[in-house]
């Protein structure tokens, strides 16, 4: 009897502590989009104001960036500067490897991608036209997720409990 309970109880953590689990990735997209709209402000800055080179900047701005984004930039400037890989190619295969470790979704990824395809393709003035392209973009994205978590933030909590007082019920 007192097996059934605790297994029930076990369940019921497991299935909560899935719940918060995922609202939590909501809450982290959303922070990971707006350091990301912080790199590509720091990024134009470096291009626009101290003409760095692309490869010096994608460092600088790896090693200032908060959280997760900056591993984007870093293994973007290791491609560069390692393999002498072009600065597009060498973003498309840093996004390849290091999106599925952030919480970003798929469609932010395209938008990453996207910035990629025009650098090192243009001339200073272009360059800071596909930034601030691709900051217009991730900022519709950032919007989104923002009201994605406030309506899927607590029904997953709420729903993770929910499932779990359900099997409780069953189990018992």
């Amino acid at each position: 009897m007192w097996l059934d309970w605790a297994g029930g109880i076990l369940l019921l953590a497991g299935s909560t502590l899935s719940g918060v689990v995922l609202s939590k990735s909501c809450k982290l997209r959303v922070s990971q989009l707006a350091s990301l709209l912080l790199a590509l402000n720091m990024f134009e800055n470096e291009i626009r104001f101290l003409s760095t080179r692309l490869a010096e900047a994608f460092l600088h701005i790896g090693e200032m960036a908060p959280g997760d984004v900056s591993g984007f930039f870093v293994r973007a400037a290791q491609f560069m500067q390692n393999e002498m890989l072009p600065a597009n190619e060498a973003w498309q295969r840093s996004v390849d490897i290091h999106l599925p470790a952030t919480a970003l979704k798929p469609e932010d990824g395209e938008v990453i991608k996207e910035f990629g395809r025009m650098l090192g393709n243009t001339d200073m003035e272009g360059q800071i036209k596909n930034i601030r392209h691709a900051r217009a973009c991730i900022d519709v994205q950032h919007a989104k997720a923002q009201e994605e978590r406030k309506r899927n933030e607590s029904m997953y909590r709420g729903l993770g409990f929910l499932l779990g007082l359900t099997g409780l019920i069953l189990l018992i």
